[in-house]
């Protein structure tokens, strides 16, 4: 079992995220069970499959060295601005556009639960990205580019909270859920994009990754649309567009500058 493990450590990762996630989550929504304790133990999954791997790889130094990365806070000013405004800015963006289309939007005023909803966003972020982005991102990136280490993050990140999405099997049979999921994954795609390019110029700051983690979904526990019907294209749908755009574009930009560089030099 430990050289399999040391062999395949990325496989032996997922494997166990999913399994700790979904051996909890799964018995939940079939019993309709709502614990938020077991939640709380399932959200940590991929940060325990983190853990158990990298001591099995790297010991008791390498768990120290990927923790330590959560504390990487000195980034720049930059860096903090670009992940807690720009994913709400594309959110708003797509509401406007959405308003704009003819939907209708409520939005809900957080009052004195919005510290509390950003500590749980905190701590459910932590639960998550040591794993994904401090383990698994770096590991797969030894081996592939950014952009393929970041969709299969992505795609995979996107099949792991199925069983917390689920909350009823009756949901399995509308063809609607699977249309919900694939806007899904491409978020979580674009979503993982973003992430890894932030996290590979920041020196690996996990601590970065939560905040963007945090700030990718905040907005949407104040926002409604009572006239949205699934299938359509919602707020979150149209910010998953536009995310899109800007991702790739900023990627061009990026590529032509470090032409026109390479061309000076």
């Amino acid at each position: 079992m430990m050289n399999l493990l040391k062999r395949y450590p990325i496989t032996t990762f997922f494997l166990l995220a999913f399994t700790f996630a979904w051996a909890i989550r799964i018995p939940m929504t079939i019993l309709q069970i709502d614990s938020t304790p077991l939640k709380l133990v399932a959200e940590f999954a991929p940060t325990f499959a983190a853990l158990i791997v990298t001591l099995a790889l790297s010991g008791k130094s390498g768990v120290r060295a990927l923790l330590a990365r959560v504390g990487t806070w000195r980034v720049g000013l930059q860096w903090y601005a670009l992940v807690l405004i720009e994913p709400v800015a594309v959110q708003l963006l797509g509401i406007g556009v959405y308003v704009l289309l003819g939907g209708r939007v409520q939005f809900h005023s957080p009052g004195f639960v919005l510290p509390i909803l950003i500590l749980v966003g905190l701590v459910l972020g932590l639960g998550e990205e040591i794993g994904w982005r401090g383990f698994a991102l770096p590991h797969l990136q030894s081996r592939s580019s950014m952009v393929v280490a970041s969709l299969v993050i992505g795609i995979l990140w996107a099949f792991w909270h199925v069983p917390a999405d689920i909350t009823s099997l009756t949901l399995l049979t509308l063809p609607s859920t699977y249309l919900a999921f694939l806007w899904f994954v491409a978020f979580t795609c674009v979503g993982s994009l973003l992430m890894s390019w932030v996290y590979n110029r920041t020196a690996g700051s996990v601590f970065l990754m939560i905040l963007l983690h945090v700030s990718l979904s905040i907005l949407g526990q104040f926002v409604s649309t009572p006239s949205w019907q699934p299938g359509q294209a919602g707020p979150n749908e149209l910010a998953t567009i536009m995310q899109w755009i800007i991702v790739l574009v900023a990627a061009l930009v990026l590529r032509a500058r470090k032409r026109s560089q390479q061309a000076v030099a």
